[in-house]
């Protein structure tokens, strides 16, 4: 172990500045413990200021979360009273709309109710389809069409010819 003290290169050893570069070591760990106490303080800052822009950030997002929820809510009010408009007016249309009011509307604009009633006849189709016959329908060698429409119903044989 070296126990003489170095000195620095630069430095002269004799002098004025000879006597302020050889300090006692007491001096000298006065010195070390400010320079280690500066950066103490430096990295307790830095550990502050981190801190400070997490907890900025929190505060920030649990802001922009109570907003949200805030407009959530408002908009399922919303959506419920639009809910409640739509069934009102349903009813409105279904009232407006019901046989009663519609005699009420006919009565009011001078209509009275026939004691006979009519009926039309309705038109008759060109096409009736009859049942296929049980004997026909085993036969393996018509087309999957020909089955289909078998088994749908076929024209009568009356029809297709006209009479």
């Amino acid at each position: 172990m070296n126990t003489a003290g170095t000195l620095p290169a630069f430095r002269p050893k004799t002098g004025a500045k000879a006597s302020s570069s050889r300090t006692s070591p007491a001096v000298a760990r006065k010195a070390r413990a400010r320079r280690a106490h500066g950066t103490g303080f430096r990295w307790i800052v830095l550990w502050i200021a981190l801190l400070s822009v997490f907890g900025l950030a929190y505060v920030a997002e649990t802001a922009a979360a109570t907003q949200a929820s805030y407009q959530i809510s408002n908009l399922k009010q919303r959506q419920a009273a639009l809910l409640a408009q739509q069934q009102q007016t349903r009813f409105q249309i279904s009232l407006a709309t019901s046989a009663g009011q519609i005699d009420g509307d006919a009565t009011k604009l001078g209509m009275v109710r026939s004691s006979q009633w009519q009926y039309l006849p309705g038109s008759s189709s060109p096409v009736a389809l009859a049942k296929p016959d049980p004997q026909t329908t085993t036969n393996p060698n018509r087309s999957w069409l020909d089955q289909l429409a078998l088994v749908l119903g076929r024209p009568t044989e009356a029809q297709a010819q006209g009479r």
